[in-house]
């Protein structure tokens, strides 16, 4: 299979993460199904972190309002606070090490995509309904 683009690896994995939370924002609860665009694959830590880039612990559904906000109440904003014990709660206090652990680690992105290729396969079929691309209708 050849490689795909970081492009294409980041569409086929933000639309799965949003497909798995079920276009629900786990912050505010509202369900974005009617409202796509204005729903989000939120990153704990961030994409420009190869090791948890394509990583499902490290990602959230959040509506835009609670993934930016003002720049004051956008989880965001506030990684180390209302984010962060979200996750913990979330994943539990040891699986969030293990994660923030990895996060802090070295792969490359060739690495990433290849190993998110490999998971994506697996996936179940509903988180993978919004990740192709649709043709345009003339």
């Amino acid at each position: 299979m050849k490689l795909w683009k970081t492009s294409t690896a980041d569409n086929k994995f933000r639309n799965s993460v949003k497909e798995r939370d079920n276009w629900i924002c786990a912050r505010c609860g509202k369900d974005f199904k009617d409202n796509k665009k204005m729903y989000h694959c939120s990153h704990f830590w961030g994409e420009t972190r190869s090791s948890t880039r394509f990583n499902y612990d490290n990602c959230i559904g959040l509506c835009y309002i609670c993934h930016y906000g003002d720049k004051v109440n956008g989880w965001e904003f506030n990684k180390q606070g209302e984010y962060r014990d979200f996750m913990i709660k979330k994943l539990g206090e040891k699986k969030f090490n293990e994660l923030t652990k990895l996060a802090n680690s070295l792969m490359s992105r060739r690495e990433s995509i290849i190993n998110f290729m490999k998971e994506y396969e697996t996936l179940p079929i509903l988180w993978k309904a919004n990740s192709k691309k649709r043709k345009k209708v003339l």
